[in-house]
C-alpha cells in the first residue's frame, strides 16, 4: 500500500494520546478535568486536541487521495455529485465508527498493561456513551472538511476546522472553571460537552444524542443539496 506510512503514523498518534490519558490517572496529578486528574493543563489540552481534533482530521486525510481518484473517475462516467457524495458518506460513517471502537480497545489495553488488575473503569457505560457522542460529532466535523475540500481547498478546510476546535476548547474551559451551567444548550460548542460531565449539564445525554443526530443529518442534507445544484465538471 503506497500510503501505508500514514496508517502507522495515525496509529502511533492514537497510542500516544491514549497513553497520556491513562498515565494522568496517577496520584500526583493535581488538575481535575471531567473526572480525570491531569498533571498540567498542557497535558490535558494536548491529549484533548489530539484525540478530538488532529486524529479525526488525519483520519480523513488518509483517504484524501481516494477522494481525488474517485471524483476523477466519476467525472469520466458522468455520475452526479449527489451520487458521489452518498457513496463516500457511507465510508465516512464506517471510518468514524472504526476509529471510536479502536480508541476504546486501545484505552482498555493500555490501562490493563499499565495498572494490571487494579485498572478499574468506574462507569463503562459512560465510556461507551462518550464514544457515541464523539462519533456523532466527528461525522459532522469530517463531513464539513470534505465539503470544504471539494468546494474550496485543503488549507481553508484545515484552518476552518482547527479554528472551530480552538474556540470550543476555550469555551469548554471557561464553562468548566466558572461553572456557568445555565447557558442555553444551543450555545454549547460540541467540544465543551467533552470537558464537562453530562450530569452537570441541564440536558440529558439522550436529548444530547437526539440533538446531535439531528444536527448531523442536517449537515448531510445541506451537503446533498449543494451536490444536487452542481454537476461534475
Amino acid at each position: 500500500m503506497r500510503n501505508s506510512y500514514k496508517y502507522w503514523a495515525f496509529f502511533l498518534m492514537m497510542l500516544f494520546s491514549e497513553y497520556l490519558l491513562i498515565m494522568n490517572g496517577t496520584k500526583d496529578a493535581g488538575v481535575l478535568y471531567d473526572g480525570i486528574m491531569f498533571h498540567s493543563r498542557f497535558e490535558f489540552y494536548l491529549m484533548n486536541f489530539s484525540l478530538f481534533c488532529v486524529l479525526p482530521l488525519y483520519f480523513f486525510h488518509i483517504f484524501e487521495d481516494l477522494i481525488t481518484e474517485r471524483s476523477a473517475l466519476y467525472v469520466t462516467r458522468g455520475i452526479s455529485r449527489k451520487v458521489f457524495y452518498r457513496l463516500f458518506a457511507k465510508k465516512i460513517i464506517m471510518g468514524v465508527f472504526f476509529y471510536e471502537i479502536l480508541k476504546i480497545i486501545i484505552y482498555l489495553i493500555i490501562g490493563f498493561l499499565v495498572y494490571g488488575k487494579s485498572f478499574y473503569i468506574s462507569d463503562f457505560s459512560f465510556l461507551i456513551g462518550m464514544a457515541v457522542l464523539n462519533m456523532v460529532i466527528e461525522i459532522g466535523i469530517i463531513h464539513m472538511q470534505m465539503y470544504l475540500e471539494i468546494f474550496n481547498n485543503s488549507r481553508i478546510a484545515l484552518f476552518a476546522v482547527l479554528l472551530y476546535y480552538l474556540i470550543s476548547v476555550i469555551m469548554g474551559d471557561v464553562l468548566f472553571t466558572n461553572e456557568i451551567y445555565g447557558i442555553p444548550f444551543i450555545l454549547f460548542i460540541p467540544n465543551a460537552i467533552m470537558q464537562l460531565r453530562l450530569e452537570v449539564i441541564t440536558i440529558t445525554s439522550i436529548a444530547f444524542l437526539i440533538i446531535g443526530t439531528i444536527l448531523t443529518v442536517l449537515v448531510f442534507m445541506f451537503g446533498q443539496m449543494r451536490f444536487c445544484r452542481k454537476d461534475l465538471l
